[in-house]
């Protein structure tokens, strides 16, 4: 009887799609597509481990950002992932009764207390949505005047959640919120990106856990060392591998801590970062080539 082939295709995102990830493994039954907001390089891997290091700059370089966009009246929320916007359905609305665009002077008291209580509600309802859906940055959207305001009622805790902030209304089209959005969510990625290569040059300089280059950094990922891997994307190097203890190196013929003969493999980067990912370690994908291209192109901090 012939096998049956299992086929498991995920629905599309809702995202435009730019690009396909497939997973496929015949003696296992595996058939599986993964649908990607950005196009890849196209290339066919075959090894004895799936090829990640194209999904993980996707998962890294899209985090989840909570989007809170509120006025004086209204507050809307909107959870941003991989490209793609969605309209949580959580609305926080004023009271109806202090819906007065120029109250008279002696409701004008009481018309600020309700704003200030709009505002306490907004930012319960911004920590709850955080808390529970697992956010992991805040993007306020306002006008300049609602921007200031709301951030006196904003605590600490979701001050340092904060990635920025954009000039929109709860009227805007979700179109609108998007596009203005995801230039916070650029702009911030690229400056944390400035920031790590920023700290791990630093410690180079002053000798302090951290190495560069691609043995280095194999050699302290090999000794459980690494606590953030940092590679330049499109960064790809032939090497070794060690198919009985896992060893990775640059040339080696024979692995100098079982002594078994080393298998080449096509991109020693890629195992790298599965390896990192293995261990615990942290991985942080740098698009801007030139910030690493001084120090080899990979590097690492360390945690001893």
């Amino acid at each position: 009887m012939k096998e049956t082939l299992t086929v498991d295709v995920k629905e599309p995102e809702p995202f435009i799609v730019k690009g396909v990830a497939i997973f496929s493994s015949h003696s296992r039954g595996l058939f599986q597509v993964y649908y990607l907001p950005n196009a890849l390089r196209e290339r066919v891997v075959f090894d004895y481990s799936p090829y990640i290091k194209p999904l993980t700059l996707l998962l890294e370089e899209y985090k989840r950002y909570l989007v809170a966009v509120v006025d004086h009246k209204k507050a809307r929320f909107y959870e941003m992932f991989m490209g793609a916007i969605v309209d949580t359905g959580k609305v926080v609305d004023i009271n109806q009764k202090a819906r007065l665009k120029s109250p008279p002077p002696r409701l004008k008291r009481k018309y600020d207390y309700a704003i200030a209580e709009h505002f306490l509600r907004v930012v319960e309802m911004i920590d709850i949505l955080m808390e529970t859906k697992q956010f992991d940055l805040l993007i306020l959207g306002a006008s300049p005047d609602v921007k200031d305001e709301l951030m006196l009622y904003l605590p600490f805790r979701l001050r340092q959640k904060m990635a920025g902030t954009i000039d929109a209304r709860p009227t805007d089209k979700i179109e609108t919120i998007l596009d203005r959005a995801r230039k916070v969510e650029q702009e911030y990625e690229r400056e944390e990106e400035r920031k790590i290569v920023e700290e791990l040059k630093e410690r180079l300089k002053e000798g302090k856990l951290a190495v560069a280059g691609l043995k280095n950094t194999l050699d302290a990922l090999m000794h459980n060392q690494v606590q953030t891997l940092i590679v330049e994307e499109g960064y790809e190097v032939e090497g070794v591998r060690c198919p009985k203890c896992g060893f990775l190196g640059t040339v080696e013929d024979t692995c100098p801590v079982c002594g078994a003969k080393t298998v080449k493999v096509p991109d020693i980067v890629d195992d790298a970062i599965e390896e990192a990912i293995e261990q615990g370690a942290g991985v942080e994908h740098v698009i801007d080539k030139s910030l690493l291209e001084s120090v080899g192109h990979i590097g690492a901090l360390l945690r001893f």
